[in-house]
């Protein structure tokens, strides 16, 4: 899940917080900082543009697969995808 020009930027964070959210599974919320970190990335969903189709596609991945429907971010994560211009 590389991004164009290396582990930089977007598809990095969002690799970040996959790892970080899958170490703490089974452990309930696990620690703060985990929990935090959590929601700030989700925070940066929303205003980070992404810079190609395939990081925009893994973004919806990502909140399909962790549930992420029902965070307070999506709807802001979605309109950030959608106004990309990427194209």
């Amino acid at each position: 899940m590389a991004a164009s020009g290396g582990q930089h930027g977007f598809a990095a964070r969002l690799h970040q917080l996959y790892r970080l959210r899958t170490s703490f599974e089974g452990c309930g919320d696990g620690p703060t900082y985990a929990t935090a970190h959590d929601d700030h990335c989700f925070v940066m969903l929303a205003k980070i543009a992404p810079r190609s189709k395939e990081e925009s596609l893994a973004v919806l991945e990502y909140i399909e697969e962790h549930d992420g429907a029902d965070r307070k971010e999506t709807p802001a994560i979605l309109r950030n995808l959608a106004a990309g211009g990427w194209a």
